[in-house]
């Protein structure tokens, strides 16, 4: 449940490109998931999300939020740029989520600051990623301990153990 205890949790998945981890989540959860990406992929998320939860008509709005038979959850899509506050939306989130988003930072500080941003103090965070290049997830890594109380790198539980795929898990925002 949300912070309140009744309302759906409210889900931010960071860097969706395609939103289908939010989407899924969306599915199979009562939850209220937010996908954002980029300006230039919000084409293929709104495709997507009206795909998958059965809209018609145009969406020329940024913004689409529907549900849809056999979901659980809601789901949107909107622009999201790590470091730009107008585009954050209505803070805070219960779950910030991000699947691959570290691997080719362009600013780890910034998503590190955008990740704090976007949480309150009961926040969970789960970003996974594979580490490809050493020093944007060293950058990522002190910025969120300095922002969060708790912040865990864990292995996730697979059949394929791979040394560079990783979840990080962060709560108590400072």
């Amino acid at each position: 449940s949300g912070e309140d205890g009744d309302s759906a949790p409210r889900i931010v998945e960071l860097g969706a490109g395609t939103g289908l981890s939010g989407l899924m989540i969306a599915k199979a959860t009562r939850s209220e998931v937010v996908v954002t990406d980029l300006p230039e992929l919000q084409g293929l998320l709104g495709d997507n999300v009206r795909r998958n939860f059965g809209t018609g008509g145009d969406v020329s709005d940024e913004k689409l939020a529907t549900t849809a038979d056999g979901a659980r959850g809601t789901v949107s899509s909107c622009v999201l740029r790590w470091g730009v506050e107008d585009d954050y939306g209505e803070v805070p989130y219960d779950v910030v989520v991000g699947a691959d988003i570290v691997t080719s930072l362009y600013d780890p500080v910034a998503l590190a600051r955008t990740v704090h941003a976007l949480s309150g103090p009961k926040t969970r965070v789960y970003i996974s990623g594979k580490l490809r290049l050493d020093r944007p997830h060293e950058e990522f890594d002190v910025e969120m301990h300095r922002l969060f109380e708790r912040v865990e790198r864990m292995q996730p539980c697979s059949r394929l153990k791979s040394p560079n795929v990783f979840i990080i898990y962060a709560e108590g925002k400072r």
